[in-house]
């Protein structure tokens, strides 16, 4: 396995829609690659403020960057009411703009292009705040994962919340979802007919007596689980940083 060389990286990375370049920040400055050779593409724009997700700070507010892509030059720049803005993203209609903070702060805004706050939604003050934020593809839903196991869905016209969906810890009836269970399958191989030599024989039911199976292997299937049911779960460990759990 061959790796390329080691580039350095202050920030996050995105591949071009074609997948042709790949854009990282460094610092101060947005470095283009190729993905093919990884040279340094030249720039399409002299230089970038702050670059980050098309998102800057300055005097300690976060601010967001809009460009053009004909003319790469700033459309509009507006700060946005975050702590420590962790993600942006477009609506799929282009009506508007979702910004979060860091997981710390439990705070969702939504922006119009022009730099209106439409609305800003805080479902919870204490605890780890957002986990992941999804647009549906007609714009017209957003969906918000927490760190309290939860995913709030909002609409596009009141930016309340409609609908809130839990990781339940047991399931009983009624209940409408089905539970599956991976399970392993033994796999019965009948090797009656074979002609095989005596010491391939022996071979595969060894390998068959140390997996456990007489076939010399197993498959992987689903079993339907009757209600009520436990879910396993695993606490994460508190004294280390970014913990498995939330809704990513």
């Amino acid at each position: 396995m061959e790796f390329t060389e080691a580039y350095k990286q202050t920030g996050p990375c995105c591949f071009s829609p074609d997948a042709r370049f790949l854009a990282v920040a460094v610092d101060y400055r947005l470095v283009v690659r190729d993905v093919v050779s990884l040279k340094v593409h030249p720039p399409s724009v002299p230089h970038l403020l702050s670059p980050l997700r098309s998102q800057g700070s300055r005097d300690c507010k976060d601010y967001i960057n809009l460009l053009s892509c004909h003319s790469w030059e700033i459309m509009s720049a507006f700060a946005v009411d975050t702590v420590d803005l962790a993600g942006v993203e477009w609506s799929p209609d282009d009506s508007a703009i979702v910004v979060w903070d860091s997981l710390l702060e439990y705070k969702v805004l939504i922006y119009s292009p022009d730099g209106r706050c439409l609305f800003k939604y805080l479902a919870y003050e204490s605890g780890l705040g957002v986990k992941s934020v999804a647009w549906s593809p007609c714009g017209q839903f957003l969906a918000v994962g927490s760190y309290d196991q939860a995913v709030r869905t909002l609409n596009h016209l009141t930016w309340k919340t409609f609908a809130e969906f839990t990781h339940a810890a047991s399931i009983r009836s009624p209940c409408n979802a089905a539970i599956f269970k991976e399970v392993d399958d033994p796999w019965q191989l009948d090797m009656s007919e074979l002609c095989l030599s005596e010491g391939f024989s022996r071979n595969m039911q060894d390998n068959g007596a140390e997996n456990g199976t007489e076939g010399g292997g197993s498959r992987v299937k689903y079993a339907v689980m009757d209600v009520p049911i436990t879910l396993p779960s695993t606490k994460p460990a508190t004294d280390k940083p970014n913990p498995k759990q939330g809704i990513g």
